[in-house]
Formats: C-alpha cells, sequence, structure tokens
C-alpha cells in the first residue's frame, strides 16, 4: 500500500462516503476491533483507516464488493485455517460484502496483535536517545532531496533514519524474538547507519572526543554509575589510530561483513550489499538492533546466565567466538562491525562521557561482524579490532588473527540482535 492524498480526515468522514449498508459492516468491524483494544489511536494511514498500538496494529477498507482487513502478516499465517474460506494475500484477507463477516474471527486475529505489541522495550524513549546521539555527534544531516535528517551513503544515496513508526512496527512485527532477547540482557536500541561511509564515522567520533576533552569532561568507563569519574587524557593530535591496512580496506570488498567463518569461503558480503540487505538493514542504510548496555564485557568465567543464555566473556579468539554465535542460545545475533562500534562508543560517550572499551580494562574489542581477507603484508587474514588506548588518550582501531590466542587476556566479544526488514 502506498501513501496517498485522501478528501477525508479521519474514520467517520472515511466511513461516510459509503452507502448505509457498508457503512453499517464498517461500523462495526471498527467498533469490534475497539473493543478488544480500547487504548488503540485511530487514524488514517496509507489512505485508510487504521488502529494505531505501538505502531500499526491493523487496517481496514472497503471495496465495491469486499471489506478488506489488514492485520499483518504474522496474523494472516496465525489464523490461516480460519481464514480458508477467504481470498487473502500474506498480509490481507477479503471478506466479501454479501456474506457475514466472521466478526468473531477479526476479534481474535486483533487480539493476537495486541499480544504482539506488548513489548518489554521503550520504544519511543530509546528512539529518542539513539536521535539525540546521532543528532549531537553530527551523523544527522538535513538530506537536501528527502528533506529529511539521515546520512548520505557510500552510493551517494539518501538514506533518512528510521522513524520512531518504522521502529515500533519493527518491534511489534518482531516481538517474540525482542521478548526473548530483552531478558538476555539486550536492553538497549541502537540505530547504526551502515551506509554512511566508514572514514566519515571516524572523523565524528574524533570531534565528539575532542569536545568532550576540551570541557575537561572526559572519563575512565566505570564498572558501575556509583564509582567516581576518572578523566582520562585525550591526544588531541592523533585522536583516532587507524592502521593503515585496514584504513586501505575501509567501504572496499576487501573488508568483508557478516562472514559465516574466517576463511575464503567466509559467505559474508561486502559493505554494498549489506546497505541492501533486509536482514541486516531493516530500513534502507540502517541497522535497527537491539545491544547489551553493560559497560564492561566479563572477564572469563564471571559472565552470568540470563534467560538461558550466557554472558560473552573475554578470553576467546574470534573463531571461538563466532563457533559461540552460531549455537541456538545466540540466535539472531551477529558480530559487531566498526560502524556499531563507532555509534556505541558515541551512546556511551554522549550519555555519561565515558570512553567504552579501555584495553587497561581488558574491555578491548573483537569486530567479529567483519573479516579482512588475506593480507599479504602479514600472510594472514584478519578481523579488525577497537578500542582506546589509555596510554596514548586515543581510539586505536586495527586488527589481529583470527585464531590469535595472545590478544584474548584484553578482547572480548560482544552481539547486536538486528531487526529484519518487514515484508508485505
Amino acid at each position: 500500500m502506498a501513501t496517498m492524498r485522501v478528501p477525508y480526515k479521519n474514520i467517520d468522514e472515511y466511513i461516510g462516503l459509503f452507502p448505509p449498508e457498508v457503512q453499517r459492516i464498517l461500523q462495526q468491524l471498527r467498533e469490534t476491533i475497539r473493543e478488544v483494544a480500547p487504548q488503540a489511536e485511530e487514524a488514517i494511514s496509507y489512505g485508510i483507516p487504521t488502529l494505531k498500538l505501538h505502531g500499526n496494529l491493523v487496517h481496514f477498507a472497503a471495496y465495491k464488493k469486499h471489506i478488506g482487513f489488514y492485520p499483518t502478516p504474522s496474523a494472516i499465517a496465525a489464523f490461516t485455517k480460519g481464514l480458508s474460506p477467504y481470498k487473502q494475500s500474506k498480509g490481507a484477507v477479503q471478506f466479501p460484502i454479501d456474506q457475514p463477516i466472521p466478526f468473531h474471527l477479526v476479534s481474535r486475529m486483533v487480539e493476537y496483535r495486541v499480544n504482539e505489541t506488548r513489548l518489554p522495550f521503550p520504544v519511543k524513549k530509546e528512539v529518542a536517545r539513539c536521535v539525540d546521539v546521532l543528532r549531537l555527534t553530527g551523523i544527522l544531516t538535513l538530506l537536501p532531496k528527502s528533506g529529511s535528517f539521515g546520512v548520505v551513503g557510500i552510493d551517494g544515496k539518501e538514506y533518512p533514519i528510521p522513524t520512531q513508526e518504522q521502529v515500533e512496527e519493527l518491534f511489534a512485527h518482531h516481538s517474540e524474538l525482542v521478548s526473548r532477547k530483552v531478558p538476555q540482557g539486550f536492553d538497549h536500541l541502537e540505530l547504526t547507519p551502515m551506509a554512511m561511509p566508514s572514514p566519515l564515522l571516524i572523523e565524528r567520533m574524533e570531534a565528539a572526543i575532542l569536545r568532550y576533552a576540551a570541557e575537561g569532561k572526559i572519563y575512565q568507563t566505570r564498572r558501575s554509575p556509583s564509582d567516581p569519574l576518572m578523566p582520562v587524557h585525550a591526544d588531541t593530535e592523533k585522536t583516532a589510530w587507524l592502521w593503515d591496512t585496514l584504513g586501505q580496506t575501509l567501504d572496499t570488498e576487501q573488508l568483508v561483513y557478516f562472514p559465516q567463518e574466517y576463511s575464503s569461503n567466509h559467505g559474508g558480503q561486502s559493505k554494498w550489499e549489506v546497505i541492501h540487505n533486509g536482514r541486516i538493514c531493516a530500513v534502507p542504510g540502517w541497522s535497527v538492533g537491539l545491544v547489551e548496555s553493560q559497560p564492561m564485557i566479563p572477564q572469563e568465567s564471571q559472565g552470568k546466565t540470563l534467560a538461558g543464555r550466557r554472558q560473552l566473556e573475554t578470553g576467546s579468539s574470534p573463531r571461538e567466538y563466532l563457533r559461540i554465535l552460531q549455537t541456538e542460545a545466540y540466535q539472531g545475533e551477529t558480530g559487531k562491525t566498526l560502524e556499531d562500534f563507532i555509534i556505541e562508543f558515541l551512546a556511551r560517550l554522549e550519555t555519561t562521557g565515558e570512553v567504552s572499551h579501555d584495553r587497561h580494562d581488558e574491555n578491548a574489542l573483537w569486530l567479529l561482524g567483519q573479516y579482512l581477507k588475506y593480507v599479504e603484508q602479514v600472510k594472514s587474514d584478519l578481523v579488525p579490532t577497537g578500542w582506546w588506548h589509555r596510554d596514548y588518550g586515543r581510539i586505536r582501531l586495527d586488527a589481529h588473527r583470527p585464531g590469535n590466542k595472545l590478544c584474548t587476556r584484553s578482547w572480548g566479544g560482544s552481539t547486536t540482535v538486528r531487526l529484519i526488514k518487514l515484508i508485505g
């Protein structure tokens, strides 16, 4: 369905456009929905009557020979048997006007949708927090063509930031996954502009560090908000150190995203492919994900088991982490990328004034969602890393061998639960 100009402002005006017998059906359908979802807000969306509850709940519309009911693909799939007498598509069902409308079935589908939207997650608050961070750090710009705020991608195209409504719909659609992962510790939203050029993201991170350093308000990572603030030094000459070899691969096909294994048979993607892959970027150019808010990666044997999932700990090689992520408890999770690392760093800096992933805290981060194909200089495949170098007061971005066991005391893994693009 596409957005369109309509000659009516609300559902009453819409219903008034039809003959009396159709008006009665539409009104009864509306009342059936309202009985199950009294808190839902009425609106006109996509040009037809809509009930909203943490995003679009259901839609309905009248046509010449049928009433269209749109309860989303998940509800259609859940009630396939009961809907078998009616013509249907992935997200819609048609009830003939000359036959009795199955209002009891409508009621059950609406109840199903209401339950889907009952999420243990403050979406509105989290979207606002993410937008504030992206705005304060200069990542969001006013896009000249669309007139929206967002980023310009590596392909020169505009990618508006996901709206609150889009995020709410994603959370409602993936309510089962969200309900499973939130108790496991994934309690923060992360909006990552995957389309944005990586060098520009690094520049924005440097600028934010310099701004906090100039104000004398940049501190070590605290394990608890009750810990005292400990100032850190920031190098104003070289705020981010990027290994030349890694820098040459940024935004090229040599830097693989989301490998299935760290080898020539990696099964991963290029950045361009990621931008257009709805399984990574639910909204074009943007990853919409859930992340853990813990400031420190648990040390070996100190990770907690939450809702059947053990927290990742320091002390493993990238290959070992990748094997862990392929087990059942970690379904829906992917390793982090350079883009994720920068957004996470900026979010903590803007929220608390603290740096992230200080190696002195044994908290450096393997970027498990990326992989450098065989690098001639070191005769090896490599996995990028990101960390704060307290001695020099700078961010360091480099890479190490995927089987590396020498760095594992100081390095750990972390993941993102990425919501998948809505279809239908």
